[in-house]
């Protein structure tokens, strides 16, 4: 799915251009398809002057908003994993058998919300996944050595 900073909507998939208003996501495209800085007048690979208008840019304020908000679930069972892990090693450094016992209890619900994470669809996952390799393309901008990749 992409958000379309210029009309404020969401179009599935990984589309090329905004579903509503047409503008083409983070670059200029032509009418081949081929992908150009968005400060570019002219195509680098054809030479055609028709290019299309790319969607207002994001402040770093609203990116590194959304990077926070994709990042919070993972970031929230990973931080009770390890807070649980720390607690379970100091009552067994301790002995404390009642707490040992809570905290298995714990730990079970811990792995039953990893389980129930990895098997959410992939278009759930991939937002998650995809944050290590993104976050640094996304806040630098959109460089022809990425966009090739694709």
């Amino acid at each position: 799915m992409r958000y379309c900073t210029a009309c404020s909507r969401i179009t599935p998939g990984d589309p090329s251009y905004c579903g509503t208003c047409g503008c083409s996501y983070d670059v200029r495209l032509c009418k081949s398809g081929h992908r150009n800085p968005r400060s570019a007048q002219v195509c680098s690979q054809c030479g055609s002057k028709e290019l299309s208008t790319p969607q207002p840019k994001r402040s770093v304020f609203v990116r590194l908003l959304i990077v926070f908000l994709r990042m919070l679930p993972a970031f929230l069972v990973l931080a009770t994993t390890v807070a649980l892990f720390y607690a379970l090693a100091v009552a067994v450094i301790r002995n404390e058998q009642w707490l040992i016992g809570k905290l298995i209890c714990y730990a079970m619900w811990v792995v039953v919300f990893w389980i129930i994470f990895l098997m959410l669809p992939k278009w759930i996952q991939q937002p998650f996944r995809a944050v290590g390799r993104s976050v640094g393309r996304r806040l630098i901008g959109s460089g022809k050595e990425t966009q090739k990749r694709r």
